[in-house]
């Protein structure tokens, strides 16, 4: 099998030009030959990634939750995809986390050697892709707001001190959302399409299963009294969010609003901007759809076992 290894120098505080030519013997383990790629410019990931369709077999690639944003870009909607392999070096890794792959950089390329390839699921939002997350209001921004060079030197600390100090006023919208599973019109400081665990470095979806074609919606309503208009209340229900996650807590909260489903169509005003993976999204309506097990990752064999336990034990108490 033939691999193309590409990456993002400046990624994680650009540890990867340290650690390439290592990476590339490891994968040589594996693979018949290795190509190693780093990217100069703004879009070299995604059209190094399209060009890979029916000419790899495997992509690794390495940097943040962004940088599989790009390689998906590229890949996706596209014929004869290469099996994908991913050392993380961003700052969140929330994707790492979700899939059990190692923020180490050579313990990460043995996971790939010795992984098992997994069909997941990806978002399509208009003609654009996203993997793990789609979300619009209060800290949304804060991801590809912050500026980089604090995110190199400060890592999360950068993100939480920028999100407090531009969150003081949380933005407010209207959102209007149609799926199979019904259909929500509020007022809103934060909306959110998840499928993974973590998010921000916070475990929100324990329970999420990556391959069954639906995908959980958040939405934060803001409730209205003679006294105020519950901005503030509203707030705290966003950090609710990160720091309870979508269990049994949010599910008794009445100003949380939950749907769940494979198809949605998702009304705002055209000022309202969408973050795509940690990466700025478009601005305005959406259509979101759930591709089923679009894309092949290879994942740890002790991680890919604890997944499919646990999404054979949640089939088993949906049907009880």
């Amino acid at each position: 099998m033939n691999c193309l290894f590409i990456y993002n120098p400046f990624s994680g505080k650009g540890k990867m030009k340290k650690h390439a030519s290592a990476v590339k013997e490891i994968l040589e383990k594996k693979f018949d030959s290795v190509e190693v790629r780093p990217s100069e410019k703004i879009g070299d990931l995604t059209a190094f990634s399209r060009e890979a369709c029916g000419k790899y077999d495997v992509l690794v690639f390495s940097g943040g939750d962004g940088t599989f944003n790009d390689v998906l870009q590229g890949l996706a909607g596209q014929e004869n995809k290469p099996v994908l392999g991913y050392i993380p070096t961003g700052t969140c890794n929330d994707i790492a986390r979700t899939y059990g792959i190692s923020f180490k950089i050579k313990r990460a390329a043995k996971q790939i050697i010795g992984g098992i390839p997994k069909e997941i699921d990806c978002f399509k939002v208009n003609e654009k892709y996203a993997e793990y997350v789609v979300c619009a209001g209060a800290f949304t921004a804060t991801t590809y707001e912050t500026n980089q060079q604090s995110k190199r030197k400060f890592g999360k600390i950068a993100y939480f001190y920028d999100g407090i100090r531009r969150n003081l006023k949380p933005p407010v919208f209207n959102v209007s959302v149609k799926s199979e599973s019904g259909e929500i019109k509020a007022e809103t400081n934060f909306i959110t399409f998840i499928n993974s665990r973590s998010v921000a470095g916070f475990p929100i979806n324990r329970h999420v299963v990556l391959d069954d074609g639906l995908v959980d919606m958040l939405c934060v309503k803001l409730r209205h009294t003679p006294k105020h208009s519950g901005k503030v209340r509203a707030f705290f229900k966003v950090l609710k969010i990160f720091l309870f996650g979508n269990g049994k807590t949010l599910m008794r909260d009445s100003d949380i609003i939950k749907l769940r489903g494979s198809h949605f169509e998702i009304s705002v005003e055209d000022g309202v901007c969408w973050n795509y993976d940690g990466e700025r999204g478009e601005c305005g309506p959406i259509t979101l759809d759930i591709l089923q097990r679009h894309v092949s990752l290879l994942i740890p064999a002790k991680r890919l076992r604890k997944m499919e336990k646990k999404k054979s034990f949640l089939k088993q108490r949906e049907m009880s």
